[in-house]
């Protein structure tokens, strides 16, 4: 029995022995080793705005910082130095474009051992094979480099914004002694890691994973990537028209907007919308707020006279709005229609469509169109000035028809005296004739 438990304890020590050593190799018993191809390494740069937005003439700027090669601190002599590399946009998109909802993202690309796959003009990705000391790998050894994004030609592109990437990566490149064909200066080029350590925002990932940096024929995009996004401001107006001959252009007519703001928008907490006319606040007038916190979010009411208008100086382009004008069941507005013209990005004016949008006369209308903003209307806030909605309340002036009742007791008047003296006449004749 005594031997048994002595048995029991000497295998869980050597269990727990075990374990702990496993625990202590793990970083190298349990690493991923894989080695991925120099020449389908991809650099990304992804470009993310919302689909209103024209991609922006850009350009990003890539730094390749040495460390170390093997265990030696990086030198000149030891290793090729810092260096740059560069992607470059222009203001118009790609065929390398992803949409996904309301975001797309126009991404370039640099390529290991290739070269450029589109706009980068300063060559390949890493340095070359070679005898020159300080711009070659002359020997063979792993070298570590540290990749950041390090300048944009324009932080303000278009009167936007770009939001830099503070991504960071570490990359090795594993040269090997090698007499195989392709082999320069008895060196080959045998793989490449990229390890990521910080996120877009400067964050540590958890675990420094590696990723996969490949781009191929079937696997379009890297995950060797720094991500950018571009926002942009634009003004949006709902204005109020009262037509018709006998339409008081003296009275306030009720609405409700609520906005919806796109999925590249930042925590903005609210907004501000302010009465206007004629170019200018209405004084004493009091401004609309519209709060992420109010419910449904960013819904607010508010009142306006004919000529006046709700002015946003800011919203995210890609905003998208509701507007109703609340006169169902007020028969202070039962002889008004209602109908509604949009105009998205500078561009012509379209009438709203839709049940909601072509009510019947005095009841609301909600304007809430999707369409395309050239042939369709758009009720969203595109990138260029002159994204409007006007409602426009057409008095129904009744027409009338038959007597007037409250002429009748003087018509009555007039009538009586009348008959009364025909019959008086008619009588008087009959008995002439009979005489």
């Amino acid at each position: 029995m005594q031997r048994t438990r002595s048995g029991l304890k000497m295998l869980l020590l050597t269990a727990c022995l075990s374990v702990a050593l496993l625990i202590g190799l793990g970083g190298s018993v349990f690493a991923d080793e894989t080695r991925y191809s120099a020449a389908d390494t991809t650099l990304e740069k992804d470009f993310k705005m919302d689909t209103n937005l024209t991609t922006p003439a850009e350009k990003f700027t890539f730094t390749f910082v040495p460390v170390k090669v093997n265990e030696d601190a990086a030198s000149s002599t030891n290793m090729p130095v810092q260096y740059t590399k560069t992607l470059t946009y222009t203001s118009v998109d790609p065929t390398t474009t992803t949409i996904t909802g309301d975001t797309k993202i126009v991404y370039e690309q640099l390529k290991g051992t290739e070269g450029a796959t589109r706009s980068e003009t300063d060559g390949k990705l890493l340095p070359s094979l070679g005898v020159t000391e300080g711009t070659q790998f002359t020997h063979a050894g792993v070298y570590v480099y540290t990749v950041t994004e390090t300048s944009t030609s324009d932080s303000a592109p278009d009167n936007g914004t770009v939001t830099s990437s503070k991504a960071k990566y570490t990359m090795r490149v594993y040269v090997d002694n090698s007499t195989v064909t392709g082999s320069v200066n008895g060196l080959i080029i045998s793989g490449v890691t990229i390890q990521n350590d910080l996120d877009d925002n400067g964050t540590a990932v958890e675990n420094t994973p590696k990723v996969d940096p490949t781009t191929s024929e079937t696997k379009k995009q890297s995950a060797f990537v720094f991500t950018n996004t571009f926002t942009k401001s634009q003004t949006l107006d709902i204005q109020k028209t009262v037509t018709g001959n006998n339409g008081d252009k003296s009275r306030e007519f009720p609405f409700t907007t609520t906005l919806t703001l796109p999925s590249t928008n930042s925590a903005t907490t609210s907004y501000t919308a302010e009465i206007w006319k004629d170019g200018a606040k209405v004084t004493g007038s009091t401004d609309v707020i519209f709060n992420s916190t109010s419910s449904p979010a960013y819904t607010n009411t508010y009142q306006l006279k004919d000529g006046e208008y709700l002015h946003f100086s800011a919203l995210p382009v890609g905003t998208t709005y509701t507007v109703t004008e609340n006169l169902t069941g007020n028969t202070a507005f039962s002889n008004y229609k209602a109908t509604a013209t949009v105009q998205y990005d500078n561009k012509t004016a379209i009438a709203a469509t839709g049940t909601d949008a072509t009510p019947a006369t005095g009841a609301s209308i909600t304007v809430n169109q999707t369409g395309d903003g050239t042939t369709a209307a758009k009720t969203a806030v595109g990138e260029t000035a002159a994204n409007k909605t006007i409602v426009t309340n057409e008095y129904q002036t009744v027409t009338v028809t038959g007597l007037f009742i409250d002429n009748l007791p003087y018509i009555l008047m007039i009538a009586v005296p009348l008959m009364a003296f025909g019959f008086y006449m008619a009588s008087k004749k009959k008995k002439g004739a009979r005489s």
